[in-house]
C-alpha cells in the first residue's frame, strides 16, 4: 500500500523534511492528510512545516453549512490552528521566491491555485478548478463547485495565461495525465501529456 510516508521514502525524506504544506482548500480529500493519529491524539503530519491555507477557506471549513459539513472536518482542520502550524494568507501571494498562491475561488470561496517557476518553466496547479484534463472545457464544472459561475470565469482567465505563457498544468484527479500542456487547435483547446 502506498502512504505519504513510503513515497517520501522513495526520495530519501521523512514527514521531518517538510517545511511547507500548500493547500487548495480544506475539503477531505485535499486536506484529510494533514494530521495522523499518534498514540491516540491527532497532531500534525509534518512536525515542522506550515500550512498555508487562504483566510477565507479556512473560515468556511470551521463554520461548515448544511451542504459543507460533510466535506469539513472540523476537528481535525482544529489540531492545525493549535499546532501554531496554520499560516492564513488573503488573496494572492508570492509566498517562496517564484511561488505564488493565487486565489481562484469557484469551487469554495477561498479557493487557491498554486503556480511556480524553475529554470524558465512554469507550472500551475490548479486543484479542484481544474480537477482532470477532461475539466478543461469552461462550462465542464463539477457538481460539487459551490460558485460554478465563478469557476468559469477563473478558468477562462487561467485557459488565456496557460496558453500565452505555455505553463503546464498538473492534475491530481486525472489517471491519465498528471501534467498536461495547453494548446489551441482549431480553436479547440487541447491537454498534451508532458512526459
Amino acid at each position: 500500500m502506498t502512504t505519504i510516508e513510503s513515497t517520501l521514502h522513495k526520495y530519501g525524506l521523512t514527514n521531518d523534511d517538510i517545511d511547507i504544506v500548500f493547500l487548495s482548500h480544506l475539503h477531505t480529500d485535499h486536506a484529510g492528510g494533514t494530521v495522523k493519529d499518534k498514540d491516540g491524539i491527532l497532531v500534525p503530519r509534518f512536525p515542522k512545516a506550515r500550512y498555508i491555507v487562504q483566510k477565507i477557506e479556512w473560515n468556511d471549513a470551521i463554520n461548515p453549512n448544511e451542504r459543507t459539513a460533510a466535506v469539513y472536518i472540523v476537528d481535525r482542520l482544529m489540531v492545525l490552528k493549535k499546532s501554531g502550524q496554520l499560516d492564513l494568507i488573503e488573496g494572492h501571494m508570492e509566498f517562496l521566491p517564484n511561488i505564488k498562491a493565487v486565489l481562484t475561488g469557484g469551487h469554495t470561496p477561498g479557493h487557491q491555485g498554486i503556480e511556480a517557476t524553475s529554470d524558465g518553466m512554469s507550472v500551475g496547479y490548479y486543484a479542484d478548478i481544474f480537477p482532470s484534463s477532461n475539466h478543461i472545457r469552461i462550462p465542464y464544472v463539477a457538481a460539487v463547485d459551490l460558485n460554478p459561475i465563478e469557476t468559469m470565469a477563473a478558468k477562462r482567465k487561467l485557459v488565456d495565461r496557460m496558453l500565452k505563457d505555455n505553463r503546464a498544468i498538473a492534475f491530481d484527479h486525472d489517471v491519465n495525465i498528471k501534467i498536461g500542456r495547453l494548446s489551441d487547435e482549431n480553436g479547440k483547446i487541447v491537454v498534451n501529456k508532458v512526459e
